[in-house]
């Protein structure tokens, strides 16, 4: 290989750099356009009302006056013991001058059927939930949807876009041809099952916001009443201690007074008699005095 051909090689190698280079800064341009025109995502989750129906009711020609306004299910049916079901909603909560982008009537099947039944709108939405076969409202307004077969726990929505226009009270019902025997059915808003109730489902368009729903003021919580303290028990005093008990006075017999003489002899006032042995034991003679060293006093002198 000659240095020609390695020179040649080398400026090949650096256009092609160059220019991948050049469309990967190319790229990167393009993407922080886009991020700058673009919308940041979508606020359809953000704006959008879903409502269950204020009343719901299904009635039948066999028994005109029945009324089953508790009913977990809306049945529909043809043949000789048609049924109707009906439903009402109350749109609130659209901002003035808000767009719709869709508004859908949602059900779930809780008796699966070739035919789905009909849904149409009605004019009248002032009718009372305990609706029978006699009472029911009157199925005047246009036709929305004709459905085909459904399953059982299937999800059914319908278009009512041509009727929903703003906050309002919307009725809807669901009937079926005449020569259409199936029973169809479909939870009512009684169901035991809150994900399957019938939900009216309105998105607003563009970045409507939704007015904020007004929350319960919260409730002043009562104060703890004030517990009482607890009396100051009285410190225990002390015990006083027991007293020696003083013994028992034997309550000897007192020797009884003697009686004392009423006539005692009186010693007489005369000197008494000594015995003869007394007298001796009285002398004494003055040498025995004097050897004992006693001294007789001496007597003075005669004057």
């Amino acid at each position: 290989m000659t240095p020609f051909t390695l020179f040649s090689d080398t400026r090949s190698k650096r256009r092609i750099g160059r220019i991948l280079a050049s469309l990967f800064v190319g790229f990167c341009l393009l993407a922080i356009t886009l991020n700058l025109l673009l919308p940041h995502g979508s606020s359809a989750a953000a704006s959008t009302i879903i409502l269950n129906p204020d009343a719901d009711a299904s009635v039948k020609q066999s028994n005109p006056t029945k009324a089953s306004p508790n009913s977990n299910q809306l049945l529909v049916a043809g043949g000789g013991n048609p049924r109707q079901s009906f439903l009402r909603f109350t749109l609130t909560g659209i901002p003035d001058g808000a767009a719709l982008q869709s508004a859908r009537l949602r059900l779930v099947v809780t008796n699966g059927s070739a035919n789905g039944g009909i849904i149409s709108s009605l004019s009248n939405t002032d009718w009372p939930e305990e609706l029978n076969w006699d009472s029911r409202p009157a199925v005047d307004g246009p036709q929305l949807a004709e459905l085909g077969a459904v399953e059982k726990d299937q999800v059914v929505e319908v278009d009512l876009m041509s009727v929903i226009n703003g906050n309002g009270a919307y009725g809807f019902a669901i009937t079926t041809a005449p020569d259409n025997g199936n029973t169809v059915g479909y939870a009512s808003r009684e169901n035991n099952n809150a994900d399957k109730r019938p939900q009216l489902v309105v998105t607003l368009q563009g970045d409507a916001a939704l007015p904020p729903q007004a929350t319960a003021e919260p409730q002043p919580t009562a104060e703890p009443e004030a517990t009482s303290q607890p009396e100051a028990t009285a410190e225990p005093q002390p015990t006083a201690e027991p007293q020696p008990t003083a013994e028992p006075q034997r309550h000897s017999r007192q020797p009884s007074h003697s009686r004392q003489p009423s006539h005692s002899r009186q010693p007489s006032h005369s000197r008494p008699r000594r015995s003869k042995r007394s007298q001796r034991r009285s002398y004494r003679s003055p040498q025995l005095l004097a050897a004992s060293g006693f001294r007789l006093p001496r007597s003075a002198p005669c004057q």
